[in-house]
């Protein structure tokens, strides 16, 4: 698209100094994404200013830079246009510039669930044929394989529209993204066409960003009020107490409002002696399903509401429903180990989401798994000690280590975790904390390394240091089991 194109929709008075023929190929808002040819939109920030990266975007080939703050006399030939209104004007310029997207955009917000939700459901479309697109904390994903990781679980609002376009380009109609509560809070996906958005559950989470489990709870509500499109369908978990207020502007904006998670709900999932039956809206249907906790279900719930609210029959995903997989990271089994033990990865790093996990863990296997975890550091404090206390009601043995202990010092963390379970083992070092684990994990008994799930490194202050729980285990594994098998020779 030309330049002068663009900048008429910015101002369409003034500047005709600027207007030229030039190409524009992308809109960037981060200076590591531009290439040759794209407009660099800088803008201020908490952390970074945008204006600090103005030159590295113009070496980079940026055709021109249109920021909110004022700027010295420009003595490059790219032009620089200062426009203080630039933010609320970009989400306009973004749909104008990319003109279609795919025609079902879904977004998935909540404590928990999100990952696995968006995962489940993109399973199902891909089994049935149909090309699906999906990014989030895995990653940006086509047709179930992955083409990149992120730098974030929701891009920036020029990536998600840039992603966004790129997928429909490649032949999808259905785009899936998890709107993290940080990006609904800071406008990443202001403007985008969603017409389906979920609401998988709210608890106690980010609280050092927020402030408080209201403002919290307020900002995930604004997925459904203020960027759900008018006729778009609301899936919402029915244990979620929705506000007056919330109702009435989706009654105002004709929005469907899809329920699930109870025998009274739209949606819902019955188990009745080891078999399970599918309610939707008034037909019952019964299902094959190798999932059996609670949070799993639920989260099936949700991800049939969205494939109903989009228009895909129930024959379809009923067929389908028993071949998904669970996404990586999200009790993500390890190797076998010869003593008939099991060892599980899993992202839990809420509290809610780790008393789920112990939880089904002792519905499943009649015992308490042990535990090895930890909190990250630069985040809500307040949750420590109360993993803690999950961890000492709900584990048997239990291991204190180290998370992403980011700028914080990681032994203060271990130490406020530690204030509700004082039986731990406290070992810093996560590497041996996994060890030591496995090393005293006895016959059939399970052990859960908590956290950082799919995750590949450990966030040390500014260091992305490389770090695969699931890697690290399987090698341990490898060790246990050669050295049961060598005292096993000798006892021969």
């Amino acid at each position: 698209m030309l330049l002068s194109d663009i900048l008429l929709q910015i101002d369409k008075t003034s500047r005709k100094k600027f207007y030229s023929k030039n190409i524009v190929g992308n809109i960037c808002l981060n200076s590591n994404h531009i290439r040759y040819g794209d407009l660099f939109i800088s803008l201020k920030g908490g952390k970074f200013k945008g204006n600090n990266f103005l030159k590295e975007a113009i070496i980079k080939g940026s055709v021109a830079v249109v920021t909110d703050t004022k700027y010295k006399k420009n003595q490059n030939k790219v032009p620089i246009i200062y426009d203080n209104q630039i933010k609320t004007k970009l989400p306009n310029l973004l749909n104008y510039f990319y003109k279609i997207l795919p025609n079902n955009i879904i977004a998935i917000t909540g404590t928990n669930g999100k990952t696995s939700v968006s995962w489940y459901l993109s399973q199902i479309l891909f089994l049935n044929m149909i090309n699906v697109s999906y990014i989030g904390t895995l990653g940006e994903y086509y047709n179930q394989k992955k083409i990149s990781d992120l730098e974030n679980t929701t891009p920036d609002i020029c990536s998600l529209f840039r992603i966004a376009y790129n997928h429909y380009l490649r032949g999808s109609d259905h785009f899936i993204f998890e709107a993290s509560s940080h990006g609904l809070d800071q406008g990443r996906i202001e403007g985008l066409p969603i017409n389906v958005a979920a609401l998988t559950n709210i608890s106690r989470e980010h609280l050092d960003y927020h402030g408080n489990i209201r403002s919290y709870k307020k900002v995930k509500f604004m997925l459904l009020v203020k960027h759900l499109k008018r006729n778009g369908k609301a899936i919402v978990n029915s244990k979620i107490n929705i506000p007056k207020k919330v109702k009435t502007i989706l009654k105002i904006k004709s929005i469907t409002l899809i329920t699930y998670g109870s025998p009274k709900s739209n949606i819902y999932i019955n188990n009745k002696l080891k078999n399970y039956f599918l309610k939707i809206n008034k037909q019952k249907y019964k299902l094959n399903l190798s999932f059996d906790n609670d949070y799993d279900i639920r989260n099936f719930e949700c991800a049939i509401a969205i494939l109903i609210a989009i228009g895909i029959k129930e024959k379809y995903i009923i067929e389908k429903i028993n071949m998904i997989s669970r996404p990586p990271g999200r009790m993500e089994k390890c190797d076998n180990i010869n003593n008939k033990s099991k060892v599980f990865v899993d992202f839990a790093h809420t509290p809610d989401a780790l008393k789920n996990i112990l939880n089904s863990t002792y519905k499943n296997f009649g015992k308490k798994p042990n535990l090895v975890f930890g909190c990250g550091g630069n985040r809500d404090k307040s949750k420590r000690k109360v993993m803690g206390k999950i961890a000492n009601l709900y584990a048997e043995n239990v291991y204190i280590t180290d998370d992403n202990p980011r700028n914080e010092n990681p032994k203060k963390i271990r130490l406020k975790i530690l204030a509700g379970c004082s039986r731990a083992k406290v070992i810093g070092n996560r590497k041996k904390a996994i060890q030591t684990a496995l090393k005293e994990l006895n016959y059939k008994e399970v052990l859960i390394v908590a956290g950082k799930g799919n995750e590949k490194y450990q966030i040390v202050k500014e260091r992305k240091i490389p770090f695969d729980d699931v890697k690290i285990i399987n090698q341990f594994i490898k060790i246990k089991n050669k050295k049961k098998w060598i005292k096993t020779l000798n006892i021969i």
